[in-house]
């Protein structure tokens, strides 16, 4: 089994960087008319006209790290060199690293933006995510308003309680930086399954959605996969994330609904693999708290 991306729905890289002011963190404009000629006012007519066995990937990045403001601060260059070995500098931790402020900030951002604002209503039917605890972090914050969606009459659901799939091949490339070391299982689903985040835990109680974290096998308690003196190069991760996609494409056609929308929080390198195993237009520079919409379908292999 191939999965491939099918251009044509949503607005690209190149278009985006064409608008004065864009910011180039959100391609999940819709398209209208696409490449088949047929028109798109909105995200549920988007879902509507898919064809057959096509469904959307809706990938978004975590906010900003403890980790990304540790680069920001000596650069690129000094943290591969000595930070990124680290857990810290005394003063911040990056060990499985926690959002900042901004990066709370950022996410708050794309679910008003994007996922409360664009989608107009529209949510995803079944939720991924890796299992670091920035992206668990992000996930609560960017959609905490799906929480709301009852209480504005968009939906009879109730989303008090969301299903989070947390998958080991989401993870940031693996290896070196301690910031993508993973914390034992246990300690992550005490902070985060069924709990109403708080500041203690770096996220803003700023709703009533609760996680209920859903580990998909297989997992070990202490992280076994990430190594000091080993990090996993661009072929390694994109056969780990081809592996990962196709994982969910089984799960999600093995289930026997009909899913069209699915949610994925993961990471920048994450992120740049799934676009070159779908083999999707590359996007040169992912911003923390980005978004990019995929339609994918799956192609026989000859």
């Amino acid at each position: 089994m191939k999965l491939t991306s099918v251009p044509g729905y949503f607005s690209n890289y190149e278009e985006l960087a064409q608008i004065p002011g864009q910011t180039n963190y959100a391609y999940t404009k819709i398209v209208s008319p696409g490449d088949d000629g047929v028109k798109r006012k909105n995200w549920q007519e988007l879902l509507d006209s898919l064809p057959a066995g096509h469904k959307v990937f809706l990938v978004a990045r975590h906010g900003q790290g403890y980790h990304n403001l540790i680069v920001d601060t000596y650069g690129e260059p000094e943290w591969d060199r000595y930070w990124s070995k680290l857990n810290g500098d005394g003063e911040l931790e990056w060990f499985d690293a926690h959002l900042t402020e901004l990066g709370i900030k950022q996410v708050e951002r794309t679910g008003s933006l994007i996922f409360n604002g664009q989608l107009d209503g529209v949510v995803p039917d079944v939720f991924y995510c890796s299992p670091l605890r920035r992206c668990i972090e992000t996930f609560h914050n960017s959609w905490n308003q799906v929480a709301n969606l009852q209480e504005r009459g968009i939906t009879d659901h109730d989303y008090d309680t969301i299903e989070l799939n947390i998958l080991e091949g989401l993870r940031e490339t693996i290896g070196e930086h301690t910031c993508d070391k993973r914390q034992p299982i246990s300690k992550t689903f005490k902070e985060y399954n069924l709990i109403n985040f708080d500041q203690k835990n770096n996220a803003k109680k700023n709703s009533d959605l609760r996680l209920k974290l859903n580990y998909l096998p297989v997992y070990t308690e202490e992280d076994l996969l990430w190594k000091a003196d080993q990090r996993e190069t661009n072929d390694e991760i994109d056969k780990r994330l081809s592996k990962c996609l196709q994982h969910i494409w089984e799960r999600e056609k093995a289930s026997g609904s009909n899913n069209k929308l699915i949610s994925i929080t993961c990471h920048e390198g994450v992120i740049q693999s799934i676009l070159r195993v779908l083999n999707h237009e590359s996007i040169p520079r992912f911003e923390t708290s980005g978004v990019v919409a995929l339609v994918v379908k799956e192609d026989e292999e000859k």
